[in-house]
């Protein structure tokens, strides 16, 4: 075989020369001598080394193995053919380019319109400002003097923004001050302050120093000359708040007139009792108004509340400022076909009540109380209370017996 038609190289093992046809340069396979797996080389001409062959004791040669046959070249299998993106950057430079110039090409077109934006607001800006300037007075830009002989007359240069001329501020003098001095606030009692009038007779009641004193400003009473002289009324009341008496209710029938006055004290009257109703009596026989004494006395000691402490079964009458409900709640036999009467010592909406009594909802007392008079309201009146023991003796209640008002007449 020619050598140009044959490849030699060395085993990278055992450092034989060997000779194979160029055919089968790539082709990978056995040495002949030691047996390892090796490949030709591709056919690229190099120079030849002058290796010498190291010789082998005779006993370690080894017949030639089967595989050391030569090899049948292998095919080569084509290439797959690449994908436009396994093409290399070289060739998409082109597609690069055209891109950048694209985005390149914007920027003129983007500064202009910035341009104009800008050259538009400045003229739009001038042709806001003219009309100002046509205004502005000559005193800043004076026209151009030109010198002519002394006038007969000075011509009085006219101002385009005259200033009119200030108006004359007219002072008015103040009224001359009444030389009286300031009439001090009145009593409220001292209005109507004659003998006849309600609003002096309860004065002169709660100024009264003694019970002698104070007598002929009261009314006469189921109490007696003794309870008299132990009940408060024998001694200096306490002061009251002048400002918040005020009266609360008139009633008037043939015979009598009836003024009803909410009083506050600066002290207790008694215990817990800072506020009173005073019911003040006009008769059409006596020309004075006087104080209900009774009516003034049950408010303050609240005997009903003394009735509480034992369950007598004999029945208490005695005058207070009543409050009507028609819902009970409370725990009692037959409480929701009841209804509760409140008692208080004054018409004020924030007065605490000291006692509380019930009645039938069906029962005629209630029902002129609800025909006379709107539940929730206070009125005056005169109650009759007793225990009830009957309907069930472990839970007592004060049922009421009577009523009677000015106001449900």
């Amino acid at each position: 075989m020619p050598a140009s038609d044959t490849l030699e190289f060395n085993c990278p093992n055992c450092q034989v020369s060997l000779l194979v046809p160029k055919g089968d340069a790539g082709i990978s396979g056995p040495c002949p001598h030691c047996g390892a797996a090796i490949t030709s080389p591709s056919p690229i001409p190099r120079p030849l080394r002058n290796i010498p062959t190291p010789a082998k004791p005779e006993s370690r040669q080894s017949p030639p193995a089967k595989d050391s046959l030569p090899i049948a070249p292998q095919r080569k299998i084509p290439a797959p053919p690449r994908e436009p993106e396994d093409i290399s950057g070289d060739q998409n430079w082109s597609e690069d380019e055209e891109q950048k110039k694209k985005s390149s090409g914007c920027w003129p077109a983007i500064l202009l319109l910035i341009f104009l934006t800008i050259v538009s607001y400045l003229i739009l800006s001038f042709l806001h400002l003219v009309p100002h300037w046509r205004t502005i007075p000559s005193k800043l830009f004076p026209p151009a003097q030109t010198i002519e002989e002394i006038p007969s007359k000075p011509t009085k240069e006219t101002d385009p923004f005259p200033t009119p001329p200030p108006k004359p501020i007219s002072v008015t003098p103040p009224p001359n001050p009444d030389s009286r001095e300031a009439e001090p606030t009145p009593y409220p009692f001292e209005e109507n302050s004659i003998a006849n009038s309600p609003r002096a007779s309860l004065k002169h009641f709660l100024a009264a120093k003694t019970l002698d004193d104070r007598r002929s400003f009261m009314t006469g009473s189921s109490h007696s000359a003794e309870e008299l002289r132990q009940s408060i009324l024998s001694g200096p009341l306490p002061e009251s708040h002048p400002a918040q008496v005020e009266p609360q209710l008139t009633l008037a029938d043939s015979q009598n007139t009836e003024s009803y006055y909410t009083i506050s004290f600066r002290t207790p009257l008694a215990k817990d009792v800072n506020s009173l109703t005073v019911r003040v009596v006009t008769s059409a026989s006596n020309s004075t108004p006087k104080v209900d004494t009774a009516f003034f006395l049950d408010l303050l000691q609240a005997p009903v509340t003394k009735l509480n402490q034992n369950l007598s079964p004999e029945p208490l009458t005695f005058q207070t400022i009543i409050e009507a409900s028609a819902y009970c709640f409370d725990d009692i036999p037959n409480s929701d076909s009841m209804a509760r009467l409140i008692f208080f010592r004054d018409m004020d909406a924030k007065a605490n009540p000291f006692s509380t009594a019930y009645l039938a909802q069906n029962s005629p007392l209630f029902q002129k109380l609800k025909k006379h008079d709107t539940p929730g309201t206070r009125i005056p009146g005169t109650v009759t209370v007793k225990w009830n023991l009957t309907l069930d003796p472990s839970k007592p209640f004060l049922e009421v017996v009577d009523l009677q008002s000015p106001s449900l007449k």
